[in-house]
């Protein structure tokens, strides 16, 4: 930790602060934190890459995280979704386990969403031989007492996932996927969950006018009414192509629009966020004549239509889009994720809400030559400043990082970034970011951390 120490002395009757490095002695001294330092981390053992997938805020500052755990059942190893809560000092509040299985297959956290209230729901998914992969939603009580716990097989017995999860003003729980079809293909899935008993409330399932060809949703997000925005990516015809979609649900299960967006040859739809007016904005990134560049659209909350054409942000090399944010304040739009030429840089773009482009920014890592960073999550605070946790990769010394840092509104950089080192080869990766506010906040991380070549799911929290 980066401190600063205090010498109190008082010169003619007025009190005055000196700032030194060193203490010296007979004088009071205070150890001060500063911005980007960590306050705390905490870590337990993983079996796979997994780790902490995702965070979500509680009632009084604190944070719960899910993701995937490790453990041996009659001397195997297994994997299964976890869930755990923490204070906003760092203490284990309490830990709950769910849907394991042996591995590689077993089980895997997704999504997370909490309410007001602080009953948190969770998503993931385990196997089973009969079923290959169920989707499996639960819901916690604020002290971690298991409400209900359900398990959606498709008709098919396929491979059904769970990517995200949101909820509404009732704490109902809507859950976007996929499912395996009897043609071997997926559809779109949205699953909405009573909040008190987790009872299935509808099932929407979506095949895209292609038939039997593919449909994912990636992300949803739910307005002030229970309406749903459900986004992802369809096959298009020529079984080659992919256009994003968009559907907008009502409370009650019944689609009200249904566009579909191509931009490119080829466009894959994997974030969505409402703005202040309520408005859809979707994000991913899209194939143009050599490269995928990145793509951000908005449409209308009432009819689905375009507020402005999509934009997109190209360089030479590949771009995959990670994360996206809207600003509170300025209702500004903020693309995360990196590029692949010449080496992996992480990319941040800010869009105005009305689609004009106010300035994206390609960080490099430490090492120009392997090194390599990829920018993962973002958060933002009261003020609308950027919090960014990515993977930085470096040969001298040889280590993989996992960093945050901190950058104003505007894309001035950096007000502070912190690293922590992890091993040179590994699964070292943040998954996602998160800012509370109040005297006890902070910005707080989470993902796997690879030291001494054990894998870890592992959450810190930064003074922010």
């Amino acid at each position: 930790m980066r401190t600063l120490i205090l010498r109190l002395s008082a010169v003619g009757g007025l009190l005055t602060v000196a700032i030194t490095s060193l203490l010296l002695a007979g004088a009071p001294a205070f150890a001060v934190s500063l911005p980007g330092d960590q306050l705390w981390q905490r870590k337990t053992v993983v079996s796979g890459s997994d780790g902490f997938v995702e965070m979500a805020r509680g009632p009084g500052g604190v944070v719960y995280a899910v993701g995937t755990r490790a453990y041996t059942s009659g001397g195997k190893k297994c994997q299964g979704i976890v869930l755990v809560k923490y204070s906003p000092a760092g203490k284990l509040l309490w830990k709950r386990s769910l849907a394991g299985g042996v591995v590689p297959n077993g089980g895997s956290g997704r999504a997370i969403a909490a309410d007001a209230a602080g009953n948190v729901t969770v998503a993931g998914m385990k196997y089973s031989v009969a079923h290959a992969f169920d989707i499996v939603v639960a819901g916690y009580s604020p002290s971690g007492a298991l409400r209900w716990s359900r398990t959606y097989n498709g008709p098919a017995d396929g491979i059904d996932q769970a990517f995200d999860v949101a909820l509404d003003r009732s704490g109902n729980a809507y859950v976007a996927g996929s499912v395996a079809t009897k043609t071997k293909a997926s559809d779109l899935l949205l699953l909405k969950y009573a909040a008190g008993s987790g009872r299935r409330l509808w099932t929407f399932q979506y095949n895209s006018p292609a038939l039997a060809l593919d449909d994912y949703a990636q992300a949803v997000a739910v307005d002030r009414s229970g309406a749903a925005y459900v986004t992802g990516y369809s096959q298009n015809m020529d079984g080659t192509t992919w256009s994003a979609t968009v559907i907008k649900v009502t409370p009650a299960g019944k689609p009200l629009w249904m566009p579909h967006l191509l931009v490119g040859s080829s466009t894959f739809a994997t974030r969505i966020a409402l703005d202040g007016n309520g408005d859809v904005v979707i994000a991913g990134r899209c194939l143009g004549p050599t490269d995928y560049d990145l793509f951000v659209a908005k449409l209308t909350h009432t009819i689905g239509s375009l507020a402005w054409t999509p934009k997109t942000v190209s360089y030479a090399g590949n771009q995959v889009l990670n994360d996206l944010a809207i600003g509170r304040c300025h209702n500004d739009i903020y693309l995360v994720g990196s590029n692949s030429f010449p080496i992996t840089t992480g990319e941040i773009a800010d869009f105005k809400y009305d689609g004009t482009l106010l300035w994206d920014t390609a960080y490099w890592p430490d090492n120009l030559v392997n090194g390599g960073l990829s920018w993962k999550a973002v958060a933002l605070d009261a003020h609308d400043d950027l919090f960014v946790a990515g993977r930085d990769t470096a040969t001298s010394p040889a280590t993989d990082t996992f960093e945050v840092g901190k950058l104003e509104w505007d894309g001035t950089w950096p007000i502070w970034q912190t690293r922590v080192s992890g091993d040179a080869t590994g699964d070292t990766t943040p998954r996602d970011v998160l800012w509370t506010s109040g005297s006890s906040g902070g910005a707080y991380a989470c993902g796997v951390l690879t030291q001494g070549g054990v894998d870890y799911a592992y959450i810190t929290k930064f003074k922010p």
